[in-house]
């Protein structure tokens, strides 16, 4: 439809007024679902490229342009990316950077089991409310690596089946 078209022009537009380094993490912050906090993204965002300690000054320039919104309370910074910018982030970074993808992902997992992982024992411990606000603010991307892996044993089983 034009009116499509015409929305994937504007984003077009947008995506390449960005620096290299802007749009090489905003592709990266494509594997989030939901928000996601400064730890998450210094897990996920790895380039070999840039200095690290930058990573916060580009997700704020990006959140200034209206790529990224800041969620969440004061005192903990959360962002996320609107639904259709993460759909056409997570494309740019497919036909970018067909391998980051899978890697990306491997990290995010590994990341948000470590997450689990601290909020269970969080769960046996005094600390039982601290967790629970965890996983309320993680459980979209805890969702997705859930799911992700189902796929993934799924996909293992019917592949040893055949």
């Amino acid at each position: 439809m034009p009116r499509h078209q015409t929305l994937r022009a504007l984003v077009d537009w947008s995506y390449d007024l960005l620096a290299e380094q802007e749009q090489e993490i905003l592709r990266q912050l494509a594997v989030f679902a939901g928000s996601f906090d400064l730890d998450a993204a210094e897990s996920i965002l790895a380039s070999d490229r840039g200095d690290p300690s930058q990573r916060l000054d580009i997700i704020t320039a990006l959140c200034d342009k209206s790529l990224i919104e800041v969620v969440g309370e004061a005192d903990t910074a959360r962002w996320r990316l609107l639904e259709t910018l993460r759909e056409y982030a997570r494309q740019r970074l497919e036909e970018a950077e067909p391998q980051a993808a899978g890697r990306l992902l491997v990290r995010h997992r590994d990341h948000y089991l470590s997450v689990a992982d601290a909020c269970d024992a969080g769960f046996r411990s005094s600390a039982q409310g601290a967790a629970q606000h965890r996983i309320e603010n993680d459980y979209e991307n805890m969702r997705l690596v859930g799911l992700w892996q189902v796929l993934t044993r799924a996909g293992a089983a019917g592949g040893a089946a055949a």
